[in-house]
């Protein structure tokens, strides 16, 4: 099963969410979901702006979920979305918080975290579908990698979101840290 890189999903994704959503959007970073028995990416897709300069983008719950299928790169699904799709109950008239801006996003710190990000789910996407929780050495450092780069260029306003939505891949990696962690 050879899925497409995240790095080429992710632009689809992209390429998608401009066309059929518009300005003032926030993708969030790539979700991975089984649906119907085989992997897809989804992405988040929130209104964003700068509402005050130096306090950074502004982001609102998320509006739409994308599904991209993994194998294809084609976008399957956009929908509309509130938080209670998340079991939330966030006012969507009000940002969640703050996040990077579009040129923060563009400086060296963040760009290698994202792509060690994107690298680490390369790896670890094969191993998710097929729920292995026995990982080789290097499938586990891209699972802490994982965690690690998510953890430092998320979006913290959104984690309940991803958490929910992701919700069986973030339980996956969670197990997993958790048999790293546990001493032998």
């Amino acid at each position: 099963m050879k899925f497409l890189s995240v790095i080429q999903l992710k632009d689809r994704a992209e390429m998608y969410g401009a066309e059929l959503i518009g300005e003032l959007t926030h993708q969030s970073l790539p979700i991975p979901i089984m649906r119907d028995n085989a992997l897809k990416i989804a992405y988040f897709y929130s209104h964003a702006e700068i509402v005050e300069p130096r306090e950074g983008l502004k982001i609102w719950p998320p509006a739409y979920v994308g599904i991209v299928d993994a194998m294809s790169g084609m976008l399957e699904q956009i929908k509309t979305v509130s938080p209670e799709n998340f079991s939330r109950n966030d006012d969507v008239t009000k940002p969640l918080g703050s996040y990077l801006t579009h040129p923060q996003r563009l400086e060296g710190g963040f760009l290698s975290s994202a792509t060690r990000l994107y690298q680490s789910l390369d790896q670890l996407l094969p191993e998710f579908v097929n729920n292995h929780l026995e990982l080789t050495e290097q499938a586990m450092e891209a699972v802490k990698m994982f965690k690690k780069e998510f953890d430092a260029i998320s979006e913290k306003s959104l984690l309940p979101y991803y958490r929910h939505f992701g919700e069986d891949f973030f339980r996956w990696v969670d197990n997993l840290l958790t048999k790293i962690e546990q001493p032998k």
